[in-house]
Parts: structure tokens; sequence; C-alpha cells
């Protein structure tokens, strides 16, 4: 079910227009609840790859940061361990871009994914030394 998930957000990607629709994102947040959390750690993992090649163009990068962004704010206990691993990847990745609209945006999103990440930290940290 990954595999094929993936494949259809990549798939998906290839279409012209700079968002998804609701539809997708709908039918997607409810494949992603449904995962496993080895199965979801490999997707996240998988479109972070995506995004990290060299041949993703601009508006497919934009369009997975979307996604990944909306997945993440959903599912921020189960993306606590993942986002860090390729944060650094990702924020040097960006700062390759050339400066336009989506990659402005692009650096907005990914700030917003790190600070959401940073915050689930400092609750679990919290939560720890509560439970002491």
């Amino acid at each position: 079910m990954t595999t094929d998930l993936a494949k259809l957000i990549f798939q998906e990607s290839l279409l012209p227009s700079t968002t998804w629709t609701y539809k997708f994102l709908s039918q997607t947040q409810k494949s992603v609840k449904k995962l496993r959390e080895k199965d979801y750690a490999k997707l996240i993992s998988s479109l972070f790859e995506f995004f990290l090649q060299n041949s993703t163009t601009s508006l497919q990068k934009f369009k997975i940061s979307q996604l990944i962004s909306s997945i993440v704010i959903q599912n921020l206990e189960r993306s606590a361990s993942i986002i860090p691993e390729y944060k650094d990847s990702v924020m040097k990745h960006i700062e390759t871009f050339q400066d336009s609209s989506i990659s402005s945006q692009q650096r907005k999103l990914w700030k917003v994914s790190s600070i959401q990440s940073q915050i689930l930290f400092r609750l679990e940290t919290i939560q720890a030394l509560a439970a002491q």
C-alpha cells in the first residue's frame, strides 16, 4: 500500500496545477491514517527522497512540500523521528533554489514544518519530565 500511495502521489505531482485538489488531499490523508508506523515512516521518507532528487521539478517540489506539511500537521507524533532526519538536507537543498515565488513559498513551508517538529520535541520533553 505504501508503494502504491507513493506512486500515486508522484504521478499526481506531475499535473500542471500549483496545488493538490481537495479530493486528492482528503483521500491521501485517509490512506495515511491507515498506515502502520513502519509504513508511515517509509512513505514520508520516500516523499523526502523524491523532493531531494535533482530530476524533480520546482513545481513538484513545491507540491510535495505542501503535502508533507499537511501530513505532518495531522501526524505530529508519528513524524517526530522522521523530520529531523531530513531537515538539514532539505534546508540545504532549498538554499540552492533560484529566487522565485515557488522557492520562497517552499522556504516558508519548510520553516513551518521545522517549527512544528521543535514544538513536538519540546512537548515530549515536558511530558517526560512531568512523568518523573
